[in-house]
């Protein structure tokens, strides 16, 4: 599993780094994959030295289930430097790079659902944000809760529909496409 996550890894920096860039420039930023176990031994080793422990704990403290991705600007952890924007354009450009993987990798194209994209980013950036979404040529299904934070980020070609959903006493009426 480790060899694998490794070999994924391998492919995908480079697609988050590209896409990242795209986003928000942010040099001295680097995402680093921990495997979860102390990289000079054996899983092996440390499942039998820790056993004895772990049984105590009641959990496995070390292995392939503790596998993470370390995000960190000049070496400190970026959630501890980063504003919560910025967090915010770090974690899209993951999940954007992943599915611009898979769809170079799989021939498969992925619908994008992004929650209250206006949130946290500027006008400046949610710009940058949709030109990369119509670069990609993808669908995505993107949130507001300000009606009118993404009415001019679009390019004229691109074909956009706004679904308007009103709360009423009711509870939520039938989504009606504004036009």
């Amino acid at each position: 599993m480790d060899r694998l996550r490794q070999a994924w890894f391998s492919e995908f920096l480079p697609v988050f780094d590209e896409t990242l860039k795209k986003l928000l420039p942010l040099p001295g930023l680097t995402l680093r994959y921990a495997r979860g176990w102390d990289k000079q031994r054996s899983l092996a080793d440390v499942l039998h030295d820790s056993r004895e422990t772990d049984q105590q704990m009641g959990f496995t403290q070390q292995g392939p289930q503790r596998a993470d991705l370390r995000i960190r600007l000049n070496k400190q952890p970026a959630i501890e430097v980063l504003s919560r924007g910025q967090q915010k354009l770090v974690v899209s450009a993951l999940k954007l790079a992943q599915g611009r993987l898979l769809e170079s990798t799989a021939q498969r194209h992925c619908i994008y659902l992004i929650d209250d994209l206006p949130a946290e980013l500027d006008e400046h950036h949610r710009r940058q944000f949709c030109a990369l979404l119509e670069e990609m040529q993808c669908q995505a299904f993107i949130t507001s809760v300000e009606p009118t934070a993404l009415s001019d980020v679009w390019q004229p070609t691109t074909a956009v529909e706004l679904f308007h959903v009103k709360h009423s006493e009711q509870g939520f009426s039938q989504c009606q496409p504004d036009g």
